[in-house]
């Protein structure tokens, strides 16, 4: 049984707040049958493997290099886990689902997959502009059709570091740590998935195989660093075995993208938009690698199979730089949402919609503006206009 559908035009909001476990347990609680309904329904997809792989990497890898790695992130796992009346294994699964999908489909060809985006806005006037990151999530529709996806939002009260952030606002799949996000000092993330020759899937017996993290991971792992640099290192650091991209911005203004290898990180940092009122500075991406240090290396290959990644970014940024010099430069959250609304290209166009055969769909746009700490967030397709705000405040609750 599925649960209920999407209600008011909105995600579920889960509140938790607490130690790593606490906060697991009441995400497990509050979303049960949500993730009840992610598990049964990710085990009988065609796109993941087989349970006894499942199991065996969820074992054999993943479980050993989180309790090395992210011990507190296999702690609000087990909550998680025993908060919905599920096996530790199961939430694993989830928290890997994007790697794990990549053992099936690794002689196929990659889906479609978001794309996303970090700005910032410097006036000469000294007033106004602004820090976002954001992104199109398009992904399979079921999510969206059976409602379980949620806006998990998380505190820490005990964290009396005032260079780690204290609270996290993310959008994910009910039982996942987190797709994308931003935390109490500024930070955000969003990913996109991506390809490489680099990646690699151990089969049974194979020796010398070390304990590996799922990459998704990686996502939750920078909202728990207090600046970018540590986010850097601990991303670089994260031992993986399939690529991931990931858009980083900060409140301070830096921005950059990291296209994620198992044995690389390559960084591209925004280009610079002169206007008439100021800079901006903008950088966005979508499934492909574009990184001029990949591309120029002949040791590796970028495994996307073609579609629309190879316009996405660039009808983003057009239609960002075309609102920036017709105005004043300054954009705002609605000429965000404005541009992720661009339909060329449909059905799988940046605002990617349904069709009887689809594979993927934009389940939810989302807009992080590091200035003010909040989170807007589309339910579904950002065209059809069901947008709700959050905020992280400036204080934890």
């Amino acid at each position: 049984m599925s649960p209920s559908k999407v209600s008011a035009h909105r995600y579920q909001h889960v509140f938790v707040k607490g130690t790593p476990f606490e906060r697991g347990f009441q995400h497990g609680s509050q979303a049960s049958a949500k993730i009840q309904f992610n598990i049964s329904k990710y085990k009988t997809l065609e796109s993941m493997p087989k349970n006894e792989v499942v199991d065996r990497y969820v074992h054999e890898y993943y479980i050993p290099s989180i309790k090395a790695e992210f011990p507190r992130g296999l702690d609000e796992m087990k909550g998680i886990a025993e908060g919905a009346n599920v096996g530790l294994e199961d939430i694993v699964m989830l928290n890997a689902r994007y790697d794990l999908s990549r053992h099936v489909r690794h002689s196929r060809g990659s889906p479609n997959e978001c794309t996303s985006l970090s700005l910032s806005s410097d006036p000469r006037s000294g007033e106004g502009g602004g820090v976002f990151v954001a992104q199109n999530w398009d992904i399979s529709p079921w999510l969206r059709d059976n409602d379980t996806i949620i806006v998990l939002h998380s505190v820490d009260p005990d964290n009396d570091d005032v260079r780690a952030p204290r609270s996290t606002i993310a959008l994910t799949e009910a039982g996942q740590l987190g797709r994308s996000g931003m935390n109490s000092l500024g930070m955000a993330v969003c990913a996109n998935s991506l390809w490489s020759s680099q990646d690699f899937f151990p089969s049974q017996g194979e020796p010398s195989v070390e304990p590996f993290l799922p990459v998704s991971l990686s996502r939750r792992m920078i909202l728990e660093c207090g600046n970018v640099g540590q986010a850097l290192k601990t991303v670089s650091k994260m031992s993986r075995h399939t690529s991931n991209n990931l858009m980083v911005g900060c409140q301070s203004g830096i921005l950059m993208d990291v296209e994620l290898t198992p044995r690389d990180a390559f960084i591209i940092h925004p280009a610079t938009i002169e206007t008439a009122s100021g800079s901006l500075r903008l950088l966005t991406h979508a499934n492909h690698f574009v990184s001029p240090a990949f591309l120029s290396r002949s040791d590796i290959k970028d495994g996307y199979g073609g579609g629309s990644s190879f316009y996405r970014d660039r009808r983003l940024y057009q239609r960002l730089e075309q609102s920036a010099r017709a105005g004043d430069g300054m954009l705002t959250v609605q000429e965000i949402q404005q541009a992720f609304k661009d339909h060329a290209g449909y059905p799988q166009s940046l605002c990617e919609h349904a069709t009887e055969n689809s594979s993927s769909v934009t389940v939810a746009c989302v807009v992080y503006d590091l200035n003010r700490l909040e989170m807007h967030i589309s339910t579904g397709n950002p065209c059809h206009e069901a947008w709700e705000t959050y905020s992280l405040g400036t204080k934890p609750m």
